[in-house]
C-alpha cells in the first residue's frame, strides 16, 4: 500500500489553526487532486500550468515535473514512487521516475475526476460527468473496461450516482464513492452494483455532508 493512512483515536480533534504550505502560485486555481504517500510526500497537480508539484516531508520548495498533457485532474502514486495522472482529454498516463518516461496507459470517454489503483493492480476512474465509476486491469494489454458503480444517468437510487468525485478501494476491494451531488458516501461491494449509503444524505445517524469530493479510509 502506497498511500498514507493515519490512525486516529475516537476522540481526535483537528487543530483549528491550519498551516499553509502551498498557495495558488504553486498549485494553481481549483486543484482537483492530491496524494500523500506513506513517507508523507505530497503530490499536487497544477491544472493551469500542466505541472505536478511534489513536496518531500519537511521541504517548503517542491520538486516540479512538467507534463505535456493539459487540464490535469487526479494523481495516484505507487509504492515504487511511479505515478499515474488523469487529464482532461480522458486519458490516464504513467510516469516512471527512474528514467523520466511518460507512458500512455488507458483512455476513458471523459475526464477521470479521481483515480485509484487497488492491490490487484486495477485502475478505477470516477467519470463525474457520466455518473459512473469504471475499472480496468493494468495487468492486461487489452482495454476492456467494466462498470463498477453507476448507470450513466444521474440519480439518487442505490444503484445510481450523481457527479461522483473521490473514490477509495480497500484491501477487500470494497469501493467507496464520494457521490458529490447526492451529498453522500456510497459503498459498493465487489460484484454488486447496488450501493449502500454509509455517510451523508440517506444514512440516518451519521454526519451531514455537502458536496463531498474525496473519501479516505
Amino acid at each position: 500500500i502506497s498511500f498514507n493512512r493515519p490512525q486516529f483515536c475516537p476522540n481526535t480533534t483537528w487543530n483549528p489553526i491550519g498551516i499553509t504550505f502551498a498557495d495558488n502560485n504553486a498549485i494553481g486555481r481549483k486543484p482537483y487532486g492530491m496524494f500523500v504517500n506513506i513517507n508523507n510526500t505530497v503530490y499536487v497537480p497544477n491544472r493551469q500550468n500542466s505541472i505536478i508539484n511534489v513536496w518531500l516531508e519537511g521541504n517548503s520548495a517542491p520538486i516540479i515535473y512538467s507534463i505535456i498533457n493539459s487540464g490535469l485532474y487526479s494523481i495516484f502514486v505507487t509504492s515504487d514512487e511511479d505515478f499515474y495522472f488523469s487529464y482532461g482529454g480522458g486519458g490516464v498516463n504513467k510516469v516512471i521516475l527512474n528514467n523520466a518516461t511518460i507512458l500512455s496507459t488507458v483512455y476513458f470517454n471523459g475526464a477521470c475526476w479521481n483515480i485509484f489503483i487497488d492491490t490487484n493492480n486495477s485502475l478505477y476512474c470516477a467519470l463525474s460527468s457520466q455518473h459512473q465509476v469504471i475499472k480496468r486491469s493494468l495487468n492486461s494489454s487489452d482495454n476492456n473496461l467494466s462498470v463498477v458503480a453507476g448507470t450513466g444517468c444521474p440519480g439518487f437510487l442505490p444503484y445510481m450516482l450523481y457527479g461522483p468525485s473521490g473514490i477509495f478501494v480497500d484491501i477487500n476491494f470494497n469501493l467507496y464513492v464520494a457521490d458529490s451531488d447526492n451529498d453522500r458516501i456510497q459503498l459498493f461491494q465487489p460484484g454488486n452494483l447496488n450501493g449502500t449509503t454509509v455517510a451523508g444524505n440517506g444514512a440516518p445517524g451519521t454526519i451531514e455532508l455537502s458536496y463531498p469530493v474525496s473519501v479516505v479510509l
